[in-house]
């Protein structure tokens, strides 16, 4: 991921409401985790 992108990610995660940044944590972070615990 370029640094770019990520920048603008943490914008947008410093704008949006506490709920909102955490259902946005877990729909990000679940793939990452079902794809560590296949391999």
């Amino acid at each position: 991921m370029s640094t770019e992108r990520s920048l603008e990610l943490f914008r947008a995660y410093n704008y949006t409401p506490r709920i909102e940044q955490q259902l946005l944590c877990s729909f990000l972070l679940a793939p990452v985790i079902f794809l560590t615990r296949q391999s």
